[in-house]
């Protein structure tokens, strides 16, 4: 197809989806009536939840993208805005995903913290490293400023410099590392710091899991056995698309997504570093018809709510 015939088409495209950005955000405001009387052990008030904020998120997504059509970025909402459908469709077609989905998000969540636990730990371990290293790179400092000074040299020693020179060494080595906490612990020292992590931001993570693991506890007591037996081991796309008849869409999605997306060999040796005009057009026309599809998702779901 003649090059500007398709930038006049991927054009038109891109104009198509932010005129949806009306009826998202209409939508939206629908679902998300009367948000006080939420009770979270019924399904169809999850249903409701989750097409309330899906709605809201693709209203983010059709205001903030589609301004400069970039690879990634475009790979990377096709592939959000499939996952987001894929929820809706079985919310849809079973309501018992409702609450399924709400395990699913007492799982994340528990996992997120449990991660940050495991960070905060190790964020400790580097910031009592750091606080070593910087207390042995000012006593080296300080060491040699006197023999120096003992051996009566010509040289120009001012300690303050020598010892800010040893720290900032210190700091530079820090800030190769991933951590959270470097730029309070220049403020704060890193002894300190590790304090403050130990003593402020462990416990209150650690208040969070336990109040999560609580949340679970209780959800398998309130739930039907039924609901606890639709919950999978393991969350799988393509499983979860199955069930929505989406398999050959995820097939063909993750598998051109994966293969620019990651930092793989093929991605990097590959000629094709970004899509062909005839390829952006084809994943804007999915956008747009996925998006159109999910309007119509909504407006079944407010009939049946």
């Amino acid at each position: 197809m003649n090059q500007d015939i398709l930038k006049k088409r991927i054009q038109k495209q891109i104009t198509q989806i932010k005129r949806l950005r009306e009826s998202f955000d209409n939508l939206s405001n629908e679902f998300r009536k009367n948000p006080d009387s939420f009770n979270e052990w019924c399904e169809y008030e999850w249903c409701k939840n989750i097409f309330g904020n899906g709605l809201i998120r693709l209203r983010q997504i059709t205001k903030q993208n589609f301004f400069f059509i970039e690879t990634i970025s475009l790979l990377a909402t096709t592939r959000y805005i499939f996952e987001l459908s894929v929820w809706l469709y079985l919310v849809d077609k079973d309501a018992k995903y409702g609450l399924v989905y709400y395990w699913e998000l007492l799982e994340t969540q528990l996992k997120y913290y449990r991660d940050t636990l495991k960070q905060l730990h190790r964020e400790i371990n580097l910031l009592n490293k750091f606080d070593q290293k910087d207390r042995q790179a000012t006593l080296k400092a300080t060491l040699n400023i006197f023999k120096s000074i003992v051996e009566d040299t010509e040289r120009d020693f001012e300690i303050s410099d020598a010892i800010r020179r040893a720290m900032t060494e210190v700091d530079i080595e820090a800030y190769k590392k991933f951590s959270i906490y470097i730029d309070d612990a220049k403020i704060n020292g890193y002894g300190f710091q590790a304090y403050l992590v130990e003593t402020k931001a462990i416990p209150q993570v650690q208040r969070a899991i336990a109040e999560i693991e609580k949340k679970l506890s209780e959800f398998q007591l309130h739930v039907d056995t039924e609901i606890m037996n639709i919950i999978p081991k393991r969350w799988n796309w393509r499983q979860m698309a199955q069930k929505v008849g989406k398999e050959e869409e995820y097939d063909y999605i993750y598998t051109y997504t994966s293969k620019l997306i990651h930092a793989t060999p093929a991605s990097l040796t590959t000629n094709q570093k970004n899509l062909e005009l005839s390829e952006v057009y084809i994943f804007l026309r999915y956008i747009y018809v996925n998006l159109c599809e999910i309007i119509a998702l909504a407006k079944k779901q407010l009939k049946i709510i």
